[in-house]
């Protein structure tokens, strides 16, 4: 059985709006909500075109 915790690394949940708040307070900015998504890198693609 997985805790929240490990479902969160293990990419299986997403925290709600609330716990990503509590988890940017808590770790002090070192967790920020972007580190939960795929995003792309876009300040590259930017400076690409």
């Amino acid at each position: 059985m997985l805790s929240t915790v490990a479902r969160y690394e293990k990419g299986l949940r997403t925290p709600d709006d609330a716990t990503m708040v509590r988890i940017y307070v808590f770790t002090e900015g070192e967790v920020q909500p972007n580190d939960f998504y795929e995003l792309p890198d876009l300040r590259a693609q930017r400076k690409a075109a």
